[in-house]
């Protein structure tokens, strides 16, 4: 506990729900948020296939499943709790909330990058927590699509890899926009992240379809907002 306790000290708080969306308190060996998102890490270090990833995509079906909470989460487990240099990127051109949960400017950061009018040094950001730095998506705007087409894009990751551990990149949803697909080609791996109980199953279908172009690449599903029918401590130990 001693890296994500010192990581929470120097940030002056005990927790990061102070943002806008659930950090979990990674110093509570209670909370179940943070052992949800400690299962998540184990998880994928138990892939095979996720042994030499290093850069991965979150994604979701749709908006409001929690995608967003569950890579900023992710971010803090790599970076706080385990030491690895990681960068947070938000390449939600559309509705980006990143910038707001982690405290630092919207912009200039992904959009200006991609557009050839800020340098990629000149975006990346640091935050209230020492081994995580971040870039924010810039400038909202419509026709964020076709900027991933932009041969900048593949230069600037193939650079952030050499300098960082882990790059986690937000998306955003996979069936009203063509990003993640075209994202998909330049990361290792893929997460698709469901809401429980409101994310119809016809929809989730659609969304892993779309996902399958990169079947490869798809590491699974975070199944978000799930609760127990009977209490967790008793089903733990069933």
């Amino acid at each position: 506990m001693g890296k994500i306790e010192d990581a929470l000290r120097k940030a002056g708080t005990t927790t990061f729900s102070g943002y806008g969306l659930p950090i979990a308190d990674f110093t509570n060996p209670n909370s179940s948020l943070s052992e949800s998102y400690r299962t998540l890490r184990t998880n994928l270090q138990r892939s095979g296939r996720s042994k030499s990833v290093r850069s991965i995509l979150i994604t979701s079906a749709v908006r409001s499943e929690g995608r967003t909470q569950t890579v900023a989460n992710l971010a803090v487990i790599l970076s706080a709790i385990e030491g690895n240099k990681t960068l947070l990127i938000d390449a939600d051109l559309r509705h980006p909330t990143l910038h707001e949960i982690f405290g630092v400017e919207k912009g200039p950061g992904l959009s200006e990058v991609l557009q050839g009018t800020v340098p990629l040094e000149g975006v990346v950001r640091p935050t209230q927590i020492g081994n995580l730095k971040m870039i924010s998506s810039g400038d909202a705007m419509q026709g964020a699509a076709e900027l991933f087409h932009s041969p900048r894009l593949a230069e600037a990751i193939e650079r952030l890899k050499t300098e960082y551990d882990f790059l986690l990149f937000d998306s955003s949803p996979v069936i009203p926009y063509a990003d993640p697909i075209i994202l998909s080609s330049h990361v290792e791996g893929m997460i698709l992240v469901v809401k429980a109980r409101e994310t119809r199953r016809e929809v989730v279908r659609r969304a892993k379809d779309l996902l399958n172009k990169s079947e490869d690449k798809f590491l699974g599903v975070v199944l978000n907002s799930v609760e127990y029918v009977i209490p967790r401590s008793i089903y733990e130990r069933l």
